[in-house]
């Protein structure tokens, strides 16, 4: 990811014709990695983020039945809130991107854990990146202006 806002949607991280296109993860052996539901105890694969192109939006809680109502309406990867920060803010889908796949490989999921990750995700995105942020912030500032938006 280079650090330029999502210009579409996200997707469903657990549907099935997604994980066709965007593959699984997968353990050394190349079978798919299976992940239990806490809340329905239902086991499900979930795509390997390294393969989801920079223009989906990535920022959000993607959990498949663990936001409901008002939660799900403000955080959830389809909520216009965390939709407008990866459309708007330069290097957040890249952070959310990165955090995603921090988490998975490192087996965090529990939500205080989640949460407190994204500090690290954020200092190490804009840390790595070969692209100044303000130069980012200026070009996003410029096609917003130049779309009437």
């Amino acid at each position: 990811m280079d650090g330029r806002v999502a210009t579409e949607a996200a997707i469903d991280k657990f549907d099935a014709e997604n994980q066709a296109y965007y593959g699984v993860f997968a353990d050394e052996n190349g079978d798919p990695v299976v992940f239990r539901d806490e809340k329905t105890g239902a086991f499900y694969t979930r795509i390997n983020t390294n393969n989801i192109e920079p223009r989906i939006t990535q920022v959000g809680i993607a959990s498949r039945e663990a936001l409901q109502g008002i939660p799900n309406a403000l955080f959830s990867e389809t909520a216009i809130p965390m939709r407008a920060l990866a459309s708007g803010v330069p290097m957040m889908n890249a952070m959310a991107a990165f955090h995603d796949r921090m988490c998975d490989v490192l087996a965090i999921d529990q939500t205080a854990l989640v949460a407190i990750t994204i500090i690290p995700a954020s200092i190490l995105t804009v840390s790595a990146s070969e692209v100044p942020l303000a130069n980012l912030i200026v070009a996003t500032l410029n096609a917003k202006e130049s779309a009437g938006v």
